[in-house]
C-alpha cells in the first residue's frame, strides 16, 4: 500500500486561501467583542478543505518563518503512522510542499529546517480524493538544534495526544469518549506561569478552590471541587497538590473532565489532573530565563537536557534534564515577601533499545508571607432568605496592608521521588511500572479575617451602620484543623495493546493504580505550654487617627485582636512567643499520624473498533479503600507539658469496595472528528464528617463515611483540522454531599462530654446535580493570529436537601458563564514581534447556600509584548506581561465552609490578585 506514493514529487501548488483583508478585520473584531463568535470561526476553516480524484489523496501545505514570509527549500518528511515509512521533500520557490498519491490513511509532517526549531504537525487522516492541508509557521531555533518537539506543540498552543503509560491508552484525543485538555508547556513560557492558579484561566472549563494560601488549591471541573489529593496526579500517580507545586518542573497539564473512578479508581467527581514531568531531551538543551514581577521578585530559571553515553538503538544511553529556579522578593504587599526554590532533575538510562528506566526527583520550597489571608464569613439566615449578608459584594483592594500580616503566611515545603519502567514488546505492546513517594510540610500560619455583624463594642447594630468588622487571628497547626504534614505513596502500571478478533479491532489497557495517603495531626501543647491552643492572639499596632474600637486591650479570651473594619484594616506586630511551627518547637509540640486512606484498584479499558465509522469503549475498575485512624491521648501534667503521648488505632476504621464503569460509543463522520455519547457510574472516595465544636457532638466525628457513587451522562464532538482543534461537550453530573449534621436524640450519642448538649450525625443529606456545556478551540484561526478560546455554562444545584431555603439552589461559589479568550498576533511591521491578550470573565456567584446575594460578576484583561530575535547566533525571547491591566478588585473564589455541601455556617472568600507587571528575558546558550 505504502509503495503507490513512495516516488510521489512535490511539486508547486496555489497556497492556502486568504480571506480579503476588510473580512479579517471583521472577525479580529469579532473575536475581541464576543467568546462566542470565536468559535463560529470554524466555519471558515472548514471551508479550506478541497478535493482530489479518487482512489487516492493529497496532503498539501505552507512553510513560513516567524515573519510570515514563505520559506522555500525547506526540508519536509512525510510518514505513515501506521507502517512509519517516510517519504521526504523539500518545499518550493512560493514555500509549498505536495504530498500526492497517498492511500487513504493516517499521516504526520515534519518539517526540519535549518535556524529554526523543527516542528511536528498533529496527525491528519487522508480519505480516498481528499486533499488536506497542512501549514507550518516556524520559530526560530539553535542552528544546531534537533530537540525533539511534541506533535502540535510548535502548531498554535495544540496537543493532540496525552503521553503514553496512563489510563487513557495511546489512543489520540479525538478518539477518546471524554472531553481532554491538555496546556503545553509553549503556553506556560509565553504566559509567564508559575503556578496552577496563574494557568487555570486559559482554560476555563477549569477552576480552582483556594484554601490555606495564595498556592495551596484545589483543582475543579464543571463546577465539582476535588479533594487533596485523589484527583491529582504526578507522571499518572497520585500526589497531594494542597502543597506548592512550580510549573517550571513541568511539560504539560492534561486535564480529564467529569468522573474517573473508571479509569483511575474512587475519586471526586471533578476531574483528573495530571502534571506531566520535563524529560530528557535527545539533543543538548540549554536554556536560561531571568525574571522581575512587581514589585520586586526576581526570578532565575535554568533549564538543561541531553544525552550521553554509547548509543543503544536510536538513542544514547543515558539522558538528563534540570530545572533550578530561585526566586525572592517583595510580592504585591507593602512588607511581604515571596521566596521559592526548586531543584528538579529527570533521568532515565536505555540499558536495551526497548527497556526505559526513569527517576524523577524534585524539591520545592516556598516562603510566602504579607499577602492577604482569607475571610470567613456566615450570613444572616433567620427562618426566612435574608438580604443581610456580611461579605462585601465588591472586593476589598487587596494591596492593602492588614488583611495579610507581614510575620503570618506559609512556610512549606515539597519532596517527591519517581521511578519508573517501560517496556516496549514490539509497535503493539507497551508496558509502564511506576511508584511515587511524595512528603510535604506544612507550615501553615495564614491570617484569618472573621466578618462579624457586630462592632467593637459589641453593638449589634454595628454591621448596619459601618459594615465590614472583622476579626483577625492566624490559622496554624496547632488548632488541629490544618494537617502539618502529607505523604503520599502511589503506584501505576499499565500495559497498553492492540490486537484483533475476527474483524473486530481492540486497544487495550489493562492496569493497577493505588496510593496509601497520610495525614499527621499536630500534639496540642497544655496550658502551661508558651503556645495557646486558641488561635494565636495578636497584638494591634493602631494607625493614626483610628477611633476607639481598634484600643488594645490585650490577647482577648479567644486569642484574636480586636475589630477592624475592611475600610481601614490594622497591622499587628509578630507574637512575642514567635510562629507556631511543628520543626521549631519542643518536643511535646511533634506531629503524629492520625489517618492513614489506603486505595488499590484493577482497571481495564477496551476501544473496540466495530467498522470505519463506529467505536465502542468500555471501562470497569475494581477498587478497595479503607481508613485507619489513630486517636492521641497526652498524658500532661502542668510542668512537663504533654510529655508522654499514647498513640492508639481508634474504632473509626471503615472497609469498602466497589466497581467503577463507563460505556460509550463514537461515531466518525470523518476520520478527523467524532461525536460520542458516554455514561459512567463511579464510586467516590469516602469522605470524613466535621470536627466536633461545642455545643454540638457529632456521634461520626472524624470517621470516614462509606464511599458513595456518581453518575454522568455526556455526549460531545471533536474535531482535529489542519488550522484549529476545537471540542464541545454536554453533561450532567450527580453526586451525594453531606450536609449540616442532623440532631438526633441525645440517647444515640450516650453521655455526652462536658460542654456538649446536642447530638448529631453526619450523613448523605442531598445531592448536587450539575448540568453544563462546555467548548474549547485552540489554533492559527488566521495565517498571524493564534487563539486559545473557551467557554463553560452550567446550572450546579443542590437537590433533595430536605430544607426549602436551600433545595433547588445554586451551590456557592460557581458561576453559572465562566469564559476565556488568551490571543496572540504577530505585528506585520515588527519582525519577530508578537502582541499578546487574554480576557477572562467569571459569571456572579451566590455566597451562601440560600442564594440571599451574589458575589458580582468580574473580567479581567492582560495585555503583553513577545519579541524574538538572535543576539550572538543565540535564540532570545524577550516579554512583557501585565495581569490584571485594569485592576479589578474580585473574589477570586467563594467556598462553602464544607468539601462536599451545605456549610455547617461559615464561607470563606479569597481575593485576586491585583495588576501585576511581568517581564523576562529567555535565551540559549
Amino acid at each position: 500500500m505504502f509503495n503507490a506514493w513512495r516516488a510521489a514529487a512535490i511539486t508547486p501548488i496555489s497556497t492556502v486561501p486568504t480571506l480579503p483583508t476588510s473580512k479579517q478585520n471583521r472577525l479580529l473584531c469579532r473575536l475581541f467583542g464576543s467568546p462566542a463568535l470565536v468559535l463560529g470561526m470554524l466555519l471558515w476553516t472548514f471551508s479550506s478543505f478541497a478535493q482530489t480524484p479518487a482512489g487516492t489523496g493529497q496532503i498539501t501545505g505552507t512553510v513560513r518563518d516567524p515573519n510570515q514570509a514563505v520559506l522555500a527549500g525547506a526540508p519536509v518528511v512525510l510518514t505513515n503512522t501506521q507502517t512509519q515509512e517516510k517519504v521526504t521533500g523539500v518545499t518550493d520557490n512560493q514555500g509549498t510542499y505536495v504530498f500526492s498519491g497517498l492511500q487513504p490513511g493516517s499521516y504526520v509532517v515534519e518539517v526540519d529546517a535549518k535556524g529554526f526549531k523543527p516542528s511536528v504537525g498533529s496527525a491528519l487522516q487522508v480519505a480516498a480524493g481528499q486533499t488536506v492541508k497542512s501549514d507550518f509557521a516556524l520559530t526560530l531555533g539553535m542552528a544546531t538544534e534537533t530537540v525533539n518537539v511534541s506533535a502540535g506543540s510548535e502548531n498554535a498552543y495544540r496537543v493532540d495526544n496525552v503521553k503514553p503509560g496512563g489510563p487513557l491508552g495511546t489512543l489520540p484525543i479525538v478518539n477518546l469518549p471524554y472531553a481532554v485538555y491538555v496546556v503545553p508547556r509553549q503556553l506556560i513560557d509565553d504566559t509567564q506561569s508559575r503556578d496552577f492558579k496563574e494557568l487555570a484561566k486559559y482554560l476555563p472549563t477549569i477552576w480552582f478552590r483556594e484554601q490555606q494560601g495564595p498556592e495551596i488549591l484545589r483543582p475543579e471541573s464543571r463546577g465539582m471541587q476535588g479533594t487533596n489529593m485523589q484527583n491529582d496526579r504526578k507522571d499518572g500517580m497520585g500526589f497531594a497538590v494542597t502543597t506548592p507545586s512550580a510549573l517550571e518542573e513541568y511539560e504539560q497539564l492534561e486535564v480529564f473532565t467529569g468522573l474517573g473512578g473508571e479509569l483511575y479508581g474512587p475519586t471526586q467527581p471533578s476531574g483528573i489532573f495530571n502534571f506531566v514531568t520535563k524529560r530528557p531531551t535527545d539533543e543538548p538543551f540549554r536554556e536560561l530565563e531571568v525574571d522581575y514581577e512587581s514589585k520586586a521578585v526576581g526570578t532565575i530559571h535554568g533549564d538543561l537536557g541531553g544525552r550521553f553515553g554509547p548509543n543503544v538503538g536510536e538513542k544514547r544511553m543515558f539522558g538528563y534534564r534540570t530545572n533550578l529556579v530561585l526566586a525572592d522578593g517583595r510580592s504585591y504587599v507593602a512588607d511581604s515577601q515571596l521566596r521559592r526554590q526548586l531543584a528538579a532533575m529527570a533521568l532515565d538510562v536505555r540499558p536495551f533499545a526497548h527497556t526505559t528506566i526513569e527517576g524523577n526527583f524534585s524539591y520545592y520550597e516556598l516562603f510566602q508571607h504579607g499577602d492577604p489571608g482569607w475571610f470567613v464569613y456566615t450570613p444572616v439566615l433567620p427562618t426566612s432568605k435574608s438580604a443581610y449578608t456580611i461579605i462585601p459584594a465588591n472586593a476589598p483592594d487587596p494591596t492593602r496592608q492588614g488583611y495579610g500580616q507581614s510575620f503570618a503566611g506559609v512556610d512549606m515545603n515539597n519532596e517527591i521521588g519517581e521511578v519508573r519502567v517501560k517496556q516496549d514488546f514490539g509497535s503493539n505492546w507497551q508496558l509502564t511500572l511506576s511508584v511515587l513517594n511524595q512528603i510535604a510540610n506544612r507550615n501553615i500560619n495564614t491570617p484569618v479575617n472573621v466578618l462579624t455583624n457586630t462592632s467593637a463594642n459589641g453593638s449589634q447594630a454595628g454591621y448596619l451602620a459601618r459594615p465590614g468588622f472583622y476579626k483577625q487571628y492566624l490559622e496554624n497547626v496547632f488548632q488541629n484543623t490544618l494537617s502539618p504534614r502529607f505523604q503520599v505513596k502511589s503506584d501505576l502500571g499499565f500495559l497498553t495493546g492492540k490486537f484483533k478478533t475476527w474483524r473486530l479491532s481492540h486497544n487495550v489497557v489493562i492496569g493497577s493504580t493505588g496510593y496509601r495517603f497520610a495525614t499527621w495531626n499536630a500534639i496540642a501543647p497544655s496550658s502551661a505550654s508558651v503556645l495557646a491552643t486558641t488561635p494565636l492572639a495578636l497584638t494591634v499596632l493602631c494607625p493614626a487617627g483610628q477611633d476607639a474600637s481598634c484600643t488594645n486591650t490585650g490577647p482577648g479570651s479567644t486569642g484574636k485582636f480586636p475589630s477592624a473594619s475592611i475600610a481601614n484594616p490594622l497591622i499587628a506586630v509578630p507574637p512575642a512567643v514567635g510562629i507556631p511551627s511543628q520543626t521549631k518547637t519542643n518536643a511535646s509540640n511533634g506531629i503524629y499520624t492520625n489517618s492513614i486512606l489506603h486505595q488499590q484498584g484493577f482497571s481495564l479499558d477496551d476501544t473496540i473498533t466495530l467498522s470505519r465509522r463506529w467505536l465502542v469503549r468500555g471501562a470497569a475498575s475494581q477498587d478497595w479503600t479503607w481508613t485507619n485512624n489513630y486517636s492521641l491521648t497526652p498524658v500532661c501534667t502542668p510542668s512537663l507539658g504533654c510529655s508522654v503521648r499514647n498513640f492508639s488505632p481508634s474504632a473509626a476504621n471503615f472497609e469498602s469496595q466497589g466497581v467503577s464503569s463507563s460505556a460509550s460509543i463514537l461515531f466518525k463522520p470523518r476520520e478527523n472528528m467524532t461525536i460520542y455519547g458516554t455514561f459512567a457510574d463511579s464510586l467516590q472516595a469516602p469522605d470524613t464528617p466535621v470536627q466536633n465544636s461545642a455545643p454540638t457532638f457529632v456521634i461520626n466525628s472524624g470517621k470516614a463515611l462509606a464511599p458513595y457513587r456518581d453518575i454522568e451522562g455526556e455526549i460531545g464532538y471533536k474535531l482535529v483540522s489542519p488550522r484549529v482543534n476545537f471540542s464541545a461537550a454536554l453533561f450532567r453530573i450527580k453526586r451525594p454531599y453531606i450536609g449540616v449534621p442532623v440532631v438526633v436524640p441525645n440517647s444515640v450519642c450516650g453521655p455526652l462530654p462536658a460542654t456538649f448538649t446536642t447530638c448529631a450525625i453526619s450523613e448523605i443529606t442531598g445531592n448536587q446535580l450539575n448540568y453544563g456545556a462546555e467548548g474549547m478551540l485552540s489554533g492559527r484561526v488566521l495565517d498571524s493570529l493564534m487563539v486559545v478560546a473557551g467557554i463553560t455554562v452550567l446550572d450546579p444545584k443542590l437537590t433533595d436537601t430536605g430544607n426549602p431555603l436551600t433545595n433547588n439552589k445554586t451551590f456557592v461559589g460557581i458561576p453559572n458563564y465562566h469564559s476565556n479568550i488568551l490571543a496572540e498576533y504577530h505585528l506585520p511591521v515588527w519582525t519577530g514581534a508578537f502582541f499578546n491578550f487574554d480576557w477572562l470573565h467569571f459569571g456572579r456567584r451566590p455566597i451562601d447556600d440560600v442564594n440571599s446575594t451574589y458575589a458580582p460578576q468580574f473580567n479581567t484583561f492582560d495585555v503583553g509584548i513577545r519579541y524574538v530575535t538572535k543576539i550572538d547566533g543565540k535564540v532570545t525571547n524577550f516579554r512583557v506581561w501585565v495581569d490584571n491591566v485594569t485592576d479589578v478588585h474580585y473574589w477570586s473564589t467563594i467556598n462553602p465552609g464544607s468539601l462536599v455541601g451545605l456549610s455547617s455556617g461559615s464561607y470563606l472568600g479569597h481575593l485576586g490578585e491585583p495588576r501585576l507587571v511581568l517581564a523576562s528575558v529567555r535565551f540559549d546558550f
